[in-house]
């Protein structure tokens, strides 16, 4: 788990990584309210990706209904699900 904080320690977002045995399942990402716009979410991923990458070659997938978030860190659409979300995934 990344965790992003204030400078006065209060959590700003998190996101969390189930791993496996060729990368992972970018599992959550929330950011505070309050806190969105600024950033945070994207490097809270991009941070992510940098560990996870720092293994070895990797896959990291995802499914979320906000593909264009996503999209711009580089992460490809690899289908629809029916529920209306997007599986996601992206070549470390």
């Amino acid at each position: 788990m990344w965790i992003s904080y204030s400078e006065s320690g209060e959590i700003l977002g998190m996101v969390m990584l189930a791993p496996h045995s060729k990368g992972g399942h970018l599992d959550n990402l929330a950011v505070y309210e309050s806190a969105r716009g600024l950033g945070i979410g994207i490097a809270l991923v991009q941070q992510l990706l940098k560990d996870t990458a720092e293994m070895g070659p990797s896959t990291v997938t995802l499914t979320t209904r906000i593909p264009e978030f996503f999209s711009k860190i580089g992460f490809k659409i690899a289908g629809c699900l029916d529920d209306g979300s997007k599986l996601m995934f992206i070549i470390l």
